[in-house]
């Protein structure tokens, strides 16, 4: 595979001291990259709780060869985030801010924003809280089932569930990833499938699917007692309820001094549904050596590392298709993970 140079759009200055938690968004014509500021001192070794700051955007035309430059969305006590784009034109972000989780609209590819309405959404049993993951959603495609799917045009948001315990930087078993549904294009939400305990932040994509219903592959970060390898779920009622969980021993992820696990990307490439590739750091004891592996069987199984995208120290990551292959919105640097957060188109 080919990877393009790399491009750093989100660079630390003396306004904007640390980009972390990239989130990277296919919006029909446009790619979004999102990243959150944080006003800290220190970005990377620091597991302070002070995210005071900024959710910054910027946006591409033309499959990630320019960018805008850097718009505020929102700027608050923010921390968790994920996005959404709906086909008939509305793009949808959640983002929270403390204990709230907001909702914001754009109808112009994110040139603009609406005002944040509080996202209310009724709690299954055992669940006391939910806030947003860290990458894009999904809006589930007609074409990826054996006739088309029932689900289709339903939008799948990564969301963290817990319950009054919490859930922290080292894991625990009262946190579980999940997933947010919509079937009227975001005028209103509830939870569908529930993960495994002890995971936290995930990422999802819809897979091919032998019934009317949509299937998704559903990557977990894994803070529990099998941490250093990822967690995963899949869903076949198009996320309504999770199935056919366990740990994947084949990916590798860090347990540092700090964290554990990561947020790793995944995402379909090409067509057929059964193609997928999943970004993430393949070093067990530190957060470097950026990786993009391949499964041609829907998650069962994964090829050996196919591109480094980054050797150095390097974390969080988003993809999202474009015309020349998948983009990757990563966090990296040269002395820690979260020098800046660039993009690379990774083709064959």
């Amino acid at each position: 595979m080919l990877l393009s140079p790399r491009l750093d759009l989100f660079v630390p200055t003396a306004r904007f001291p640390c980009f972390r938690q990239p989130v990277l968004l296919n919006a029909g014509d446009h790619l979004l990259a999102f990243a959150e500021n944080r006003n800290v001192s220190s970005c990377a070794p620091s597991i302070s709780s002070n995210e005071i700051g900024s959710l910054q955007l910027r946006r591409s035309a033309d499959n990630g060869a320019t960018w805008t430059a850097m718009q505020q969305v929102w700027r608050g006590n923010i921390d968790f985030y994920t996005a959404v784009h709906d086909m008939r034109g509305t793009t949808i972000l959640m983002l929270q801010e403390g204990a709230a989780t907001n909702v914001f609209n754009s109808t112009d590819f994110g040139a603009s924003w609406s005002a944040p309405t509080p996202l209310s959404v009724p709690l299954p049993p055992g669940v006391t809280s939910i806030k947003p993951a860290v990458g894009h959603g999904v809006q589930l495609q007609p074409d990826l089932c054996a006739s088309p799917c029932r689900e289709a045009g339903r939008l799948v948001l990564p969301f963290v569930c817990q319950n009054a315990s919490g859930c922290g930087d080292r894991g625990g078993s009262s946190c579980a990833a999940c997933a947010l549904l919509s079937d009227d294009g975001g005028a209103s939400w509830r939870v569908g499938g529930l993960g495994q305990p002890s995971s936290r932040e995930s990422q999802l994509v819809q897979t091919a699917s032998a019934s009317t219903s949509a299937s998704l592959y559903v990557s977990e970060r894994n803070m529990g007692p099998t941490a250093g390898h990822r967690m995963y779920c899949t869903s076949t009622d198009g996320g309504e309820s999770y199935g056919g969980c366990g740990v994947d021993e084949s990916l590798v992820t860090p347990v540092t001094a700090h964290w554990t696990g990561i947020v790793a990307s995944v995402q379909r490439l090409g067509a057929g549904g059964r193609r997928l590739a999943y970004a993430a750091p393949s070093l067990a004891d530190q957060r470097a050596n950026l990786t993009l592996r391949v499964s041609r069987d829907a998650g069962v199984s994964w090829d050996p590392a196919v591109a480094v995208i980054h050797s150095g120290p390097a974390a969080y990551s988003d993809m999202a298709r474009v015309n020349a292959g998948v983009a990757v919105l990563f966090e990296n640097g040269d002395k820690t993970f979260a020098d800046r957060v660039s993009l690379v188109v990774v083709g064959s």
